[in-house]
Parts: C-alpha cells; sequence; structure tokens
C-alpha cells in the first residue's frame, strides 16, 4: 500500500529546518489556531502539494489554498502566524505532522477499500450478466 510517508518526511524535515530559522516573537497569537484544525489543514496543505507538483500551477494552487482557508474561515495571517507558533516547538510539531501524516494514511486506504468493493461489484455484475445471456 502506497503511503504519503516519503513526500511528507522531506516536507516534515524541511520544516522542522525552517522551524529552527523562524525569528519571530515568542508571543502566542491571540487568534490561534485549534491544534485539531491545524492538523487536519496539514493533511489538506500535502494534498495541495501533492496537486501543485502535479498541475504545476502555483497560482491555481495558492488560491485553492485559500478556498481551503476560507472554508475553515481561517485568514491567511492567522494561519501563517499560528503555522509560526507551532512550529516553534519542534517536538510537537512532528508530532502534528506525524497526525496529519496518520489522516492521509487513513483517507488512502478508505479509497483504495472503496475501489476494491466497488471492482468487486462490477465483476459479480458482470458475471450475473454473462450468465443471463449464456441462458
Amino acid at each position: 500500500m502506497r503511503t504519503y510517508t516519503s513526500s511528507l518526511s522531506i516536507f516534515l524535515i524541511l520544516i522542522v529546518g525552517f522551524s529552527f530559522l523562524v525569528h519571530s516573537c515568542s508571543t502566542k497569537p491571540d487568534d490561534l489556531i485549534e491544534e485539531e484544525t491545524y492538523i487536519v489543514l496539514l493533511a489538506e496543505m500535502e494534498l495541495l502539494n501533492i496537486i501543485r507538483t502535479q498541475d504545476r500551477d502555483p497560482e491555481k494552487t495558492f488560491e485553492m489554498f485559500l478556498d481551503l482557508l476560507k472554508s475553515y474561515n481561517i485568514t491567511e495571517e492567522q494561519f501563517y502566524s499560528s503555522h509560526e507558533w507551532y512550529q516553534k516547538q519542534v517536538e510537537e510539531q512532528i508530532v502534528r505532522y506525524r497526525a496529519a501524516l496518520d489522516i492521509l494514511n487513513e483517507e488512502y486506504g478508505f479509497l483504495n477499500q472503496t475501489s476494491r468493493e466497488r471492482d468487486e461489484r462490477a465483476r459479480e455484475q458482470a458475471e450475473r450478466e454473462a450468465v443471463s445471456t449464456s441462458e
């Protein structure tokens, strides 16, 4: 089963490295995104990253990113300030990325299961049709 481990791992390494370079105040943002929502956003952003690499249209991907934030009633500034805050907590951020990876793997597993079930139903239907035409 294919997982998103490799691309998310590379992304994780870059993010952790970047977190050491962040130079901003250490106060918690007033409008900090809830951690659970932030984790879901990380997973969604990884999907956007995959789309970006396939589509190669950064403007379209950025618009999708803004639409994603809007669907959660989150501003771009709120996301970046929350992201910066969470990035400073390196160990906890690794746990958050692993949780995002779990979400992606669970969704991928569900899609595979659904695909297998659909294929099985199609085979059964084809067998029934073959039997009915041979009679």
